[in-house]
């Protein structure tokens, strides 16, 4: 980064002989807590909790990534930068940065259970390389490593909801941060040499444009060829024009050609390579993507005819859904890759919440067991606040000889709250004779239970506090 769960299971029985003894108190170890609106699940692993919030950072990965909106979340804080354009070369002449990206912050009403899909932009690679970055940069025609070669655009990072598809379509798009324009590649020739490009255009203003790339002018038309002109900013409503095409020299000479124009999420591309041409700069990606600068021209065949150096890529535009509250965007925040940052608050679960778990035994031939499975608890009128508990089991033979059951009671999930425990009660054993005791910590035993003797089913108690 370089920035200036009360659920009641059907009646059964339980059988397991084992000797009487107090009731023994658990505390239950706990799964990191789930944020997902459905089954409960662990917090990603790219979310941290923090107070009153949670941050899910992504950074980039060159992929499509989602965040689902958690249960009871109905707004979240988003920044979103851009990837920066790709560097010019420095062979022959210092190097020219790409320009930087847009840094884009506002919250947006989100509906809980829903996927949104989250793209974080590219840098352009520049130094050589014409690649565009991630999501819409414009790139080169793939002849890298050439001594004059242009950087690509720096791709856009945006935030999407789903269509009725499925898909996640441009039109989509509730945020964009436009990425920057590429710098553009120097002129070469049997002189002297042309002047190194300039650098990229800025990611998109607050007014929703990125900046032009800017024009070569130090290589004036004439016995030297004209310098490119910068590609054009890419808009609310259009992409950048492509930069004007430097003129040539004299004895004879050659124009460079023109850049093209960016489109919708996408920056132009620069005209193809060529080391009698400075290359222009490709445009940045953004909600219109920014024009690529034009090729500065060459000079003539005598006396000193080098060729021009051609002009930055446009950065591309920026867009935020009109649904959107605290808005802030920054031109040219943001360098290297681009990333995005959601926050949220939780609903809020009440401090020392207590929710109980409940199961009954249930039959197997003339002996008795607890069901096992899983059931969620839900804090009553607090839907966002969950615990789910693995409620006891084992086979029926367990039961022969007085041997435990396999597995007790344990807190598997939890949403909402930050720390949860439980404590296993003694169970109420309703069968002739038989036993109360809880082994092993978290396992509620009967002894001598069983489907001749009992009187009514048996039933265990789970209680969790969670804060």
């Amino acid at each position: 980064m370089h920035r200036p769960a009360l659920l009641s299971w059907p009646a059964g029985r339980l059988a397991l002989a084992a000797p009487l003894a107090a009731g023994l108190a658990l505390a239950a170890a706990v799964i990191p807590a789930g944020m997902a609106s459905a089954a409960p699940a662990a917090l990603p692993s790219n979310c941290t909790p923090s107070g009153s919030t949670v941050t899910c950072t992504f950074a980039f990965t060159g992929a499509a990534q989602s965040w689902t909106a958690p249960a009871g979340v109905s707004a979240a804080t988003v920044t979103l930068d851009g990837g920066q354009g790709g560097n010019a070369p420095s062979s022959y002449f210092p190097q020219q940065a790409g320009g930087k990206a847009a840094t884009v912050v506002a919250t947006i009403p989100v509906t809980a259970g829903v996927t949104y899909q989250v793209l974080a932009g590219g840098a352009a690679p520049g130094n050589g390389n014409e690649a565009g970055g991630f999501n819409g940069g414009g790139s080169g025609s793939g002849v890298s490593g050439i001594p004059n070669a242009e950087g690509g655009g720096g791709g856009a990072s945006d935030v999407r909801s789903p269509a009725a598809d499925g898909s996640y379509p441009l039109a989509n798009r509730l945020l964009v941060a436009g990425g920057g324009g590429g710098a553009a590649g120097y002129g070469l020739g049997n002189g002297s040499g042309g002047t190194n490009g300039p650098p990229g255009g800025l990611g998109g203003p607050s007014a929703g444009a990125g900046q032009p790339g800017v024009t070569e002018t130090l290589d004036p038309a004439g016995q030297q060829g004209g310098g490119g002109g910068g590609g054009g900013a890419g808009t609310a409503t259009a992409g950048g024009a492509g930069g004007t095409a430097g003129a040539g020299g004299v004895n004879p000479a050659q124009n460079g050609s023109r850049g093209s124009a960016g489109s919708a999420g996408t920056g132009g591309a620069p005209a193809s390579d060529s080391l009698l041409h400075g290359s222009g700069g490709g445009g940045g990606g953004g909600y219109y993507g920014g024009g690529s600068g034009g090729q500065g021209g060459t000079g003539g065949w005598t006396g000193n005819n080098y060729s021009a150096g051609g002009g930055g890529g446009g950065g591309g535009s920026d867009f935020v859904t009109p649904a959107a509250t605290a808005v802030t965007i920054t031109d040219g925040a943001w360098s290297g890759n681009g990333q995005v940052v959601i926050t949220y608050a939780p609903p809020p679960c009440p401090a020392s919440s207590t929710l109980t778990a409940t199961v009954t035994s249930s039959p197997a031939a003339t002996l008795e067991y607890w069901p096992g499975g899983q059931q969620t608890l839900t804090l009553p009128g607090h839907p966002g606040c969950t615990v789910t508990v693995a409620n006891p089991s084992h086979t029926p033979i367990s039961n022969i000889g007085g041997t435990a059951g396999t597995a007790g009671w344990v807190i598997v999930s939890k949403t909402g709250f930050y720390s949860a425990s439980g404590a296993v009660s003694l169970p109420a054993c309703r069968s002739f004779a038989a036993g109360a005791s809880v082994t092993g910590g978290s396992y509620p035993t009967c002894s001598n239970a069983s489907t001749v003797f009992e009187s009514g089913h048996s039933t265990a108690t789970f209680t969790v506090t969670a804060s």
